[in-house]
Order: C-alpha cells, then structure tokens, then sequence
C-alpha cells in the first residue's frame, strides 16, 4: 500500500466533460475517476461494476442489479436514480454523448427499486450491454448534477481515485478513495499525471525518474525497453490511424476520388515509417483479422497506383497534379508522423497537399464540428463489437457523420438490423453487407492498425493490459498498479 504513480501522458487533460470520447490521456483521469456500471475481466469479456448482473426479461425489457454500499466521492450514496439520470444523459440525442446513437433504441429508464434499474426499449438491441462498458459510460450524481457543478472542471464519481487538482500544462492530481467499494484497493495514495507532447521528452522521464509510468511509447523503443529488466513493457496492436475525408468538399465529394486515396497511400510503406514495421494494415475496415466478424473476402485495399489513377480519371481529373487539398493534422506524434508521410507520398505522385497543424482541443472540435477537406485521426474501438461501427458513419454520430453531414440510408438501416439480431451468422452477413457499401461510399482513407504501449519501471507492479482493441483502454485500471520499494 502507499506510493505515488507519476506518469507521462502524451497530450494535456482538454477538460473533464464525461460521456463524450476524448482519447487515451483523457482515460488515465476520467476512468480511474468514474465507475461504469459493466466494464471488462482480464480476457475482455464483460464483466460486472456498478451493475452486479443484469438480464433480458424479454426482448425489449433489460434489467440491471446494481450494486449496493457504493458512495460517490463526495459522500452521497450510489443508488437507481444515479444509475437513471447518468442513462438519459448517455442516451440523449441532444447533447455530446458519444454513446447517443447506440442506445436510441432506449425509450425508458425505469427505477423498479433503489438498486435495480429496468430499460425499455422500442426493439431488441444486442449491443446495449456492450455499449454500457464503453469508455465513455460514466455513472454520476444525481444530486451533485443537479447541483449546477462544471463538467468540464469538476469530478464526482465512484472510482478508486479522487479528482484532486488539474494544472493546464503542468499536471493532473488524483488521491487515494478510502471509500472504494473493491476492498483493498486501490493501493497507490496518489496518481499524477504529467503532460509530455514530445516523444522524446516522455521517454526521457521516465529514463530519468522523473516520472515512473509512461503511455504512447515510440514504438523505437519498444525493443529496448523490453530487453531492459530495470523496466516492464505492454503493448498490443490495436487503435487505427485514417484521414476522415470531408465528402461535401472538394475534391472528396467524389466517391471515386476518396477510393483513389486509399489505392494510393501504400499502407505498409507507412507502417514502416512510422510503426517500424509493426502494425497491421486496413484492408478492409475496422475489424481486426482476428475478429470473428471479418470478412476476408471484402479485403481490397492494396497498394495500386494504376487503379488510383483510373478513378481519378473517371472523375474528371486526368493527372495526379490536378488534386490539391489542405490536409489538417494534431501535433500529437502519432497523428503528425503519418500525416506527413502521407503528405510525402501524394506529392510524389504530383498531388499538391499542404499539412495544416492544429492543437488538440481543436481536433476534438473538428471530429464533431467539421472546418476540414482531410484529417489525420487515430482512434481505437469503444467496445468490441462491429456495432462500434455506428460511432462514426451512423447518420447524425458524433465520430465524423456530424461533423461533415455524412449520412447514407442502406448503412443505417444495416446497422439497425446488426442491433436486433442474435443470430451470429445471420449479423455477419448483416455487416458483411454493411462494409461492401462502407467500402462503396469510402468515407475515410482506411490506414493501419499501429502498435500501442505503456511502459513503467520495474518496480511498478499489477498493471494490466486488455487484449485486442480494448488495449488502449487499459490505463483506466490504476486500483490494481502498487510500487515494490
């Protein structure tokens, strides 16, 4: 018991506003803070939190037990009405949820006791639960959001830590929670987040001491800080870079032209560059290979110039010189490297790109807000399910379709269909059929799935790393991390 953690982030804290998806930094503060009521065990398979069980009593009626003897932070005890108001937030359309279109099948959150909650619902939808261990599924206060309390500035939840101070720039405080409801943890008395946006400067801290936990490792010193037992490594391949592509600008309202993107862009070119050579590359879209609903058989996108040109051709731009566009990108390593390798690449093809570099904050703006023609992103999966899928291109999701009017009828009929059906061979044909138009209307340049990691000092024990997908949400596990002394 005891100890502090200090880690290097690779970005600032923007704010605190929960239910909306800001990246990985973000997890560290918001998930060691608030509880879900479902999240993951350690093979990644749902598991319980604040619910304690939940069940279908019938096709379009799911309950949830919830756990009892929880307190929020500032003293108030967990109950349904928390469970309820923090529900409708996730579920209004209105507002910034990110979780709002997959739980749109949600027309009622009942409280049947003080802990057992009862959802209503206008169809059957498979993916509630899923959706319920997102990062993004916060469980609040009743009182303290009726309070009038700052969101973007000010936490109250149920986790192992305590929002304690935020210093823009400088540092992210969180103290031990005495009142922890998993007996025993957490150990550590504090965690504090430092911002590092230099690869460089992050991993010298941790070489140096100054800080005793990194995230975003580069991925060249993967090899030697494994090799290195005065450190301990975690990685896995799993969150993806792409460009969303605007389809209302110029010259991406052309279909042909933003395919043309993704048979130019010579992906495992780009992995080496930026990945050395260790990340997997988009051939199809967001579903890994190893995922039971992949579809081999959609797999296209291969590096082809010839095919590239015909597009263009088709769509009325006879060179590679006639394409110009600005294309947007964070100053975030992981988002700068590829961008400019991209820029690299089309302009020795004879395309006019010119990068234009943006904070972080203004990313997030942009991915729900537009003032884009391309941009550089990465993201990783909410949940592991292809119904992840509706976070961007559903009509009206807060991932891209909002930001640049994106909206096409078959895919959101598809995606409907994949929440209401059980069958596991009839939905993957459902989202079979769902990537073949995806890949038809080709939204975004489908890049690569790149390596990911967390490495800390030898001495810090207990951390650890989900598989697959969820990998980069890891970091929001600090109850179990102690530090051998």
């Amino acid at each position: 018991m005891g100890g502090e953690l200090r880690v290097g982030i690779a970005r600032d804290v923007v704010n605190m506003a929960p239910w909306l998806s800001q990246g990985a930094s973000v997890y560290i503060i918001q998930q060691n803070v608030y509880d879900n009521l479902i999240n993951y065990d350690d093979d990644g398979n749902l598991a319980p939190e604040l619910a304690v069980s939940w069940e279908v009593v019938d096709p379009q009626t799911y309950v949830i037990h919830l756990r009892e003897g929880v307190v929020f932070h500032d003293g108030d005890t967990f109950d349904a009405e928390d469970a309820k108001v923090s529900l409708d937030m996730m579920r209004d359309p209105t507002g910034t949820s990110a979780l709002a279109p997959q739980l749109a099948d949600v027309e009622e959150v009942n409280v049947l006791d003080p802990y057992t909650v009862e959802l209503k619902l206008s169809q059957p939808n498979v993916v509630v639960f899923s959706a319920l261990a997102s990062s993004t599924a916060h469980i609040l206060s009743k009182e303290w959001l009726e309070a009038g309390h700052d969101l973007n500035t000010e936490m109250n939840g149920t986790g192992p830590f305590i929002f304690s101070e935020f210093e823009p720039g400088v540092q992210t405080v969180l103290v031990k929670n005495e009142h922890y409801w998993k007996e025993g943890m957490p150990y550590l008395d504090k965690v504090i987040a430092v911002p590092y946006r230099d690869d460089s400067a992050r991993i010298n801290a941790l070489l140096s001491s100054e800080v005793n936990f990194i995230e975003y490792v580069p991925y060249i010193e993967f090899d030697r800080l494994k090799q290195d037992d005065a450190y301990s490594m975690y990685a896995g391949v799993g969150p993806y870079n792409f460009l969303h592509l605007n389809v209302n600008e110029p010259p991406f309202d052309d279909a042909r032209v933003r395919q043309a993107l993704n048979y130019l862009i010579d992906r495992d070119l780009l992995i080496q560059l930026t990945a050395g050579g260790a990340g997997v590359p988009i051939e199809v879209g967001l579903l890994q290979p190893d995922d039971p609903y992949y579809n081999e058989d959609l797999a296209r996108w291969k590096f082809d110039p010839d095919k590239a040109l015909e597009l263009l051709q088709e769509a009325g731009y006879e060179n590679f010189s006639d394409i110009s566009f600005v294309l947007t990108c964070s100053t975030v390593t992981v988002h700068k490297d590829p961008a400019e390798a991209i820029q690299a690449t089309l302009q020795g093809f004879g395309m006019n790109v010119e990068i234009k570099y943006i904070d972080v904050p203004t990313l997030l703006d942009y991915r729900q807000n537009g003032g884009y023609v391309a941009m550089m992103d990465g993201q990783s999966a909410a949940y592991q399910d292809p119904d992840a899928y509706s976070a961007y291109f559903e009509t009206g999701a807060p991932g891209y379709s909002t930001a640049t009017d994106f909206s096409d009828e078959t895919l959101d009929e598809l995606l409907a269909k994949g929440r209401v059906e059980s069958d596991f061979e009839t939905r993957k044909q459902i989202y079979h059929d769902f990537e073949e138009r995806l890949l038809e209307l080709t939204p975004w340049y489908f890049g690569y799935f790149r390596p990911q990691g967390e490495a800390m000092e030898a001495k810090v024990k207990g951390y650890r790393r989900w598989p697959g997908l969820l990998g980069a949400h890891s970091t929001s596990r600090f109850e179990y991390v102690w530090i051998e002394e």
